[in-house]
């Protein structure tokens, strides 16, 4: 970032430029150090109230609902609620915490993962049952 003052007749200008990052490297990446370089690219400072706002909002008004949904009808076992209960709790401390917003995105895709895990071994526990 780079700063520059314009002084005109009447008025005093500041302007502000920035320099253009590449999102990736040249030559092969591995997928790790690219989901690091584009969570890095995402998750910038200014973007932090946002970033916990979304994973907050996708992950209570969504993602839980869904999980619970899928837990009922398929045969209502508490194992599977505490799962989902931790599931959220994952997403709500690191975002309450005041962490990065890295941590935060990635927290919260884990936390996406997860469920999609139990939502999957839900299912299959109620088909072989």
């Amino acid at each position: 970032m780079a700063t520059e003052i314009i002084r005109g007749k009447e008025k005093t200008y500041l302007r502000i430029t920035y320099k253009a990052v590449p999102l990736l490297t040249e030559g092969p990446v591995s997928f790790s150090r690219r989901l690091d370089q584009v969570l890095t690219r995402l998750s910038t400072g200014e973007n932090r109230f946002q970033w916990v706002g979304i994973s907050m909002v996708i992950q209570a008004i969504f993602i839980t609902p869904l999980v619970g949904l899928v837990i009922l009808k398929t045969g209502n076992l508490p194992v599977f609620w505490a799962m989902a209960t931790a599931v959220m709790y994952l997403t709500f401390i690191p975002s309450l915490a005041g962490l990065s917003s890295k941590k935060v995105v990635t927290v919260f895709l884990f936390s996406v993962l997860i469920n999609l895990l139990l939502i999957l071994s839900a299912s299959l526990v109620d088909l072989l049952s």
